[in-house]
Parts: C-alpha cells; structure tokens; sequence
C-alpha cells in the first residue's frame, strides 16, 4: 500500500507539474489578458448584432432589412477572412489587434453619437455593419494566430479549448446584455458599453509582452 500510495502522489504531482487542470493556460501572464480581452470583445460584437438588429428592425419594421444588415456584418468574414489571416502572418500581430480594437471602439462610439442626436437612417446602419464586419475579419484571425506566441506548446490544446469556452458564454451573456438594455437604457448606451469594451482590449493588447 505504501508504494501504490506513493505512485499515486507522484502522479498527483506530476499532473500538478504539468499543470493538468482546466484554465492552467491562464498562469499565463500575456494569455491571460489575451483571454480576458477576447471575452470583453467578443461580448461587445453579440451586443453589437443583437442591438443592430433590433435597430433594424424597430426602425423599418421589414425582415429583409434586418437580413441584409446581418449579412453585411457576415459577408466580409466570409471573403475577407483569408486576407485577414494573411495579413496576421505578414505584419505585426499586435499593431494589428491594437488597430482593429480601436478601429472598433471609434465606430461604436460614432454610432451611439449619431444615435443619442437623432440623426439615425437605414444607411447608417449598414454602413457600420459593413465596417464593422471588415474589422471583424481581420481581428478575429489575428486573435488566433497570436495564441501559439503566448502559451508553450505543451499548453495550446488547452489554451484554444479556453478561447473556444470563452466564446461560447459571450454568445450567452451578450445577446441578454444587449436585450436588457434595450429595454432599461435604450440602444445608445449599448453601443457606448461596446466602445468602452473595445477601449479596454486595446488597453490589455499593449501590455502584452
């Protein structure tokens, strides 16, 4: 019994070593933020497509509006995805993120301001849909392809299995972020909280290391 006693502990020790536990990526200083940024971001982009929808469709009242505004958030993944990860392997990551996060930030403030001053039209809308699903496809390869830069290789599955989690919830608490304050604020101030997420992202990207 002593002897299995002790194998026991040294496998507990072992597993304990190599850190075999469901977030041991985030022991990881510059994954840590990079996760934490990613739940921030990707939560303001499920308030983003709940509320323009919403926008849409409170505005016009017509389902192929609010069609054509999602698709103009889809479409440029779709095509501009591949340059996207292009351009993540060809140039600064992090210059990169930090670009498209304030990129990101700026709009969804401009878009609460023309909002809050009662100067939204139908082509606003689609105008910060397209532009916001252009950043989208180049932040979001970008955001992946700097993972294996920030954790060992002996911690990627787990650090991809994180970033995967962390998506899933966003996909959860966003949209009822975004029905709640609809409904108690107004869709303004939605958009304002998605400029302050984004500012905060761009804040944790430049202290990555």
């Amino acid at each position: 019994m002593p002897a299995a006693d002790a194998t026991v502990g040294a496998q507990a020790r072992a597993e304990a070593k190599h850190g075999f536990s469901t977030f041991r990526s985030l022991r990881h200083r510059n994954y840590r933020l990079l996760w934490i940024g990613t739940l921030f971001s990707s939560s303001g982009q499920w308030i983003q497509q709940v509320t323009l929808g919403w926008l849409a469709y409170d505005m016009t009242g017509s389902g192929a509006i609010l069609g054509a505004v999602n698709g103009l958030r889809s479409l440029p993944l779709l095509f501009l995805g591949p340059f996207g990860g292009v351009a993540a392997d060809r140039f600064d990551k992090k210059q990169l993120m930090f670009t498209t996060q304030v990129f990101l930030m700026l709009t969804a403030a401009l878009f609460a301001t023309v909002i809050v001053t009662g100067h939204l039209q139908v082509w606003h809308i689609f105008v910060f849909s397209a532009a916001t699903g252009v950043a989208w496809a180049f932040n979001m390869p970008v955001r992946q392809s700097i993972v294996p830069n920030v954790v060992p290789r002996e911690d990627m599955m787990n650090a991809m299995a994180l970033n995967s989690a962390g998506f899933n919830v966003t996909r959860i608490i966003g949209p009822t972020l975004a029905g709640l304050m609809i409904a108690k604020l107004g869709p303004s101030e939605n958009f304002y909280l998605q400029a302050l997420a984004y500012l905060g992202v761009a804040a944790m990207v430049v202290q990555l290391r």
